[in-house]
């Protein structure tokens, strides 16, 4: 669908009493050849923020704070954390007063012998506020986590504090002795191997030294701080530690220089040889910009070039911190912060991007994305401008996105694969009306949202953009920062826009949309842009409830299992901030199947997502009454689903809002869930044993499962040499991966947490390597998407469950070792047996939730170009009596087919059950093929089978009174049982 709409560009004109002048439009491609650098992470450091957050006796308001940085949904979707490992002060002084700024050291009193790590004296109790926080923003969603320095223990040091050492003669100096460089990474090692092995939380990157060549740490900076001198100082200690890490075998990967300027950072890395930089996973920089930098932009491009064009060395660039201190004005705080982000993401071509501190203190400053009180109860906080031009990125750059080449400064590009979403964030700086224009070259723009945050409004939402074709054009009020989402897929909601039609205000029913309980669509309010309408729930009286909803999206035969979809919608809830909002509003997704009645999961509350007003606890108390843009968390369909339905209600109201919630512009899309794992990060093939091609996930137990995701830029062959054990396996990228070695994989876990499972999301794949299963295992496989394996494959007894309208091939090699297959009935379940498959267990036939077998329906259970065995046994659903299974195994497929039932016993289909179907019985008695009306009993074919035929004796399709023929006596026949087994036992492997 696409909307040509004007109405914003006239209304922000008239508003402004300006025109806006015509641009020419940027051309915007989304192909490989448009990449510059894949992003990873957006984040913020915790040491003050975390100690003071973790120490505050309102948990309520602790948790909205969190919420809103970390909620991956209607937050800022922060994914990335630096974690401050402290080093303590002095007992003697000078005391550290800074709020938040006195973090625990985990040796606080100074050993007998400081280089002797043996006499440590370890407090692993320590800094239990921060690490309060890193828990909670990992339970929100947090991927990464980067322990970071800002001094060595106290004890350690130079001066013996923790602030610095005095200058001399106004030189700077460093404050760690080279013969101290060992036991400070011994420290920082030990700290991360107890996270890890204690804690459960793993470190993915280390950076030892903050802003190390600057002359900031003097001992009077009232917090930690460490000079180490550009050259050979700092080469130094960047090799003890990378060292200390490969004699430990640890997946940390090291990080540096953390100077405070991108040209401070390139002239501490020219100075590091190639041996040096050979320890570098990551080069980091802090972004300020000083009166001795060249133009942010020059710097930053120096330092990427510089970067580039070293051997040996990481190519990728994150920006670590960043903060608007001294800005007169929010709004200029939140300019400023966007400027540097689109410098930094353009420019500098930073794959992560990290403010210093999300919370400040109430003192003044604008320093702080949310000001609270440091004073331990934080009963209050304030949302700034820099929380919503940081969100204008972090919510909609997702990690995994590609920052796309484009020729307008004023403008970052990016796309997200996940979601085929183009995300355009423009940032206004100027005191005047502009205007936009972009094509798109290579992608359609199906439906659209616009998102402007300036000095009238927060993160507002205006509706979709004016888009004709495929031109979005666009006018930016001055001092804005404005996002476009564009996305490529269809909207799946029928009357997107709550056009009423000739429905009457308060209607329950429009085109596409129902209404129970306490909701109605209504025609006085409208976020489109057209007069189109609104839904509204009745959000202001106690105990009212309602849902919207659509009827189910798919089809009987349309197989939706793995399918990833979210739902976003604008919402205007008038409250007074999330205080006084008490009623529960979701935005859920329902999944069913194949009679869009029966639930294909437990309960209809299994894929919710609450939202609450994004205002803040200000203390000015003011209503928020604009529209904003929400949206639900990424919900997968379960195993058989067929339909999936959009609902937006809300429920327990206890004293009620101010006025009544709107809503409007509902989106349904296809998208995919964030990677949850061990991440592949080469652009490239590589062995799948060397840690420095992964970004490890913050939660130790997520680190057995692998995601193969859209890194690499081309076909890529993962080497597997050794023995590798894994819990979960996932592919997503249009690249082919192909893990291929002389190894061994073993996938899953007998008892897991949850199910093993491979996931092959997008692409085609390979495992050319031998697998065998520690578990019952789910292979989930996409429509358009496969994967073969064509190495070898053992079940090794378990269960395998195909799921999904993609192809899984056992192509070499499948070995059932008395295990089983099941599968969802289809059409074609896309499943390919090689020839050389041993077939030594039972396949299963499965039925979607609601689905009805009926006459004359035929699925395709597998496909072969040969076989050379057939299954044990294959278990089938129940039918009426009136109907049977017919089981076939063709020249290139195995089927089944619903026919109408035969006489039991008639096992010629002849229509008597006489001595001929005696015969059959017995040259068929221990196959695995099943015999035709066997009274649902399958194979193998036994005694059951004839003790059905003896009961049945003599009955025919036309008289089904008993024959006077003779049966034979049951002497003979147990003769004949043991003379049959007996052969079959020869001829069985």
């Amino acid at each position: 669908m696409q909307f040509s709409r004007t109405w914003l560009a006239a209304l922000v004109a008239a508003a402004c009493g300006t025109a806006a002048s015509e641009a020419a439009a940027t051309d915007i491609r989304t192909d490989s050849g448009s990449f510059e650098q894949r992003f990873e992470a957006w984040g913020t450091s915790l040491a003050w923020m975390g100690n003071e957050l973790g120490a505050s006796t309102s948990g309520s308001r602790r948790d909205q704070i969190m919420d809103l940085l970390f909620d991956q949904n209607n937050g800022l979707g922060l994914n990335f954390v630096r974690y401050n490992i402290g080093a303590g002060q002095n007992p003697a002084g000078p005391a550290i007063t800074r709020p938040g700024g006195d973090i625990a050291g985990w040796v606080p009193s100074a050993p007998a012998n400081a280089s002797d790590p043996s006499t440590w004296v370890w407090d692993w109790n320590a800094d239990a506020t921060q690490r309060l926080i890193l828990n909670e923003a990992i339970e929100r969603g947090v991927t990464q986590v980067e322990a970071f320095a800002n001094s060595a223990p106290w004890w350690m040091t130079e001066s013996l504090s923790s602030t610095g050492a005095p200058k001399v003669n106004n030189v700077a100096q460093n404050n760690l002795s080279t013969d101290n460089y060992d036991v400070f990474g011994e420290y920082l090692l030990d700290v991360s191997e107890h996270f890890e092995s204690n804690l459960g939380i793993q470190f993915n990157t280390l950076s030892p030294m903050n802003e190390p060549g600057t002359s900031f740490w003097n001992g009077g900076s009232n917090q930690e701080g460490m000079n180490i001198s550009t050259g050979s100082a700092q080469s130094a200690l960047i090799r003890e530690i990378g060292q200390q890490l490969v004699d430990r075998g640890s997946a940390v990967g090291l990080v540096g220089p953390e100077e405070t300027t991108s040209g401070r950072t390139a002239t501490s890395f020219a100075q590091w040889g190639s041996a040096t930089r050979s320890y570098l996973d990551r080069v980091n920089t802090h972004s300020y910009s000083y009166s001795w930098s060249s133009s942010d932009a020059d710097s930053a491009a120096a330092l990427a070039g510089l970067v580039a064009s070293r051997p040996s060395s990481t190519q990728t660039i994150y920006a670590t911190e960043f903060g608007t201190g001294g800005n007169s004005t929010p709004l200029s705080g939140g300019i400023t912060l966007a400027n540097q982000i689109s410098n930094d993401l353009r420019h500098l071509g930073a794959a992560g991007w990290t403010y210093w501190q999300a919370v400040e203190d109430n003192n003044g400053s604008n320093w702080g994305m949310l000001i609270a009180p440091f004073n331990g109860t934080n009963t209050w906080f304030n949302m700034r401008k820099q929380y919503y031009a940081m969100q204008h990125f972090s919510a909609h750059i997702r990690p995994g996105s590609q920052i796309l080449d484009q020729s307008n400064d004023e403008t970052v590009a990016a796309y997200d694969p996940r979601s085929s979403t183009t995300v355009l964030v423009v940032t206004n700086d100027e005191d005047a009306v502009d205007s936009n224009a972009y094509t798109m070259l290579d992608r359609s723009a199906a439906y659209t949202r616009v998102i402007r945050t300036d000095a009238s409004g927060n993160y507002r939402s205006y509706g979709p953009a004016a888009v004709r074709g495929n031109q979005i054009s666009m006018t930016a009020t001055e001092q804005s920062i404005t996002t476009i989402l564009i996305y490529d897929q269809p909207n799946l909601i029928q009357n997107a826009n709550f056009s009423l039609g000739s429905a009457g205000n308060g209607a329950n029913s429009i085109d596409g949309w129902q209404a129970q309980g306490q909701a109605a669509f209504d025609s006085s309010r409208d976020n489109s842009g057209d007069s189109s309408g609104s839904g509204r729930l009745l959000t202001n009286s106690v105990r009212n409830f309602g849902k919207i909803y659509q009827a189910g999206i798919g089809g009987a035969d349309t197989d939706l299992t793995g399918v990833g979809y979210q739902l976003s919608l604008d919402v205007q809830f008038q409250n007074a901030g999330a205080a006084n909002y008490d009623a529960k509003t979701y935005l859920s997704v329902e999944f069913y199947g194949a009679d869009d009645q029966s639930l294909a999961h437990g309960s209809v509350s299994d894929y919710k997502t609450l939202i609450v007003p994004a205002l803040g606890i200000d203390q000015s108390g003011g209503v928020d009454s604009d529209y904003r843009s929400y949206y639900s968390g990424t919900f997968v369909a379960p195993a058989g689903t067929r339909y999936v339905r959009p609902v937006i209600g809300y429920e327990n109201v206890a004293t009620g809002s101010t006025d009544w919630t709107y809503i409007d512009n509902a989106y349904l899309g296809v998208t995919h869930p964030a990677a949850q794992g061990r991440e592949w990060i080469l652009t490239g093939g590589g062995s799948l044993s060397n840690k420095v091609n992964w970004s490890y996930n913050a939660q130790v137990e997520n680190n057995s499962k692998l995601y193969f995701g859209n890194a690499i830029q081309q076909a890529s062959t993962v080497a597997v040499d050794g023995a590798e054990a894994i819990a979960r396996l996932t592919f997503f990228s249009d690249n082919a991966y192909r893990l291929q070695g002389a190894g061994q994989l073993t996938i899953g876990d007998a008892n897991p947490a949850a199910a093993n499972l491979i996931d092959v999301r997008l692409g085609s794949h390979r495992v050319s390597v031998n697998t065998q299963l520690a578990g019952d295992l789910n292979v989930q496989v996409l429509p358009g998407a496969s994967v073969a394996f064509d190495a070898a494959l053992s079940l090794n007894g378990n269960q395998l469950t195909k799921l999904g309208a993609g192809t899984l091939s056992l192509a070499t090699g499948f070995v059932m070792d008395g295990g089983a297959i099941r599968s969802y009935a289809a059409s074609d379940a896309a499943l390919y047996l090689g020839a050389d498959a041993v077939l030594d267990g039972d396949f299963e036939l499965l039925l979607a939730p609601g689905q009805v077998a009926q006459l004359g329906d035929l699925f395709r259970l597998a496909s072969y170009a040969a076989l050379s065995d057939t299954f044990d046994g294959i278990v089938l659903p129940s039918l009426p009596t009136e109907l049977a299974w017919e089981i076939e195994y063709g020249v290139d497929a195995l089927i089944a087919e619903v026919v109408n039932a035969g006489l039991p016993g008639d096992f010629n289909n002849d229509g008597s059950v006489d001595a001929a179907d005696y015969t059959v019985w017995r040259d068929n008695f221990g196959a695995a093929g099943p015999l035709l009306n066997d009274g649902g009993l399958g194979v193998p074919i036994g005694s059951a089978h004839y003790e059905l035929w003896r009961g049945n004796f003599g009955e025919t399709l036309g008289a089904l009174n008993a024959s006077s023929a003779p049966v034979p006596e049951p002497g003979a026949i147990a003769l004949l049982l043991l003379t049959l087994l007996a052969q079959v036992h020869s001829r069985r492997r």
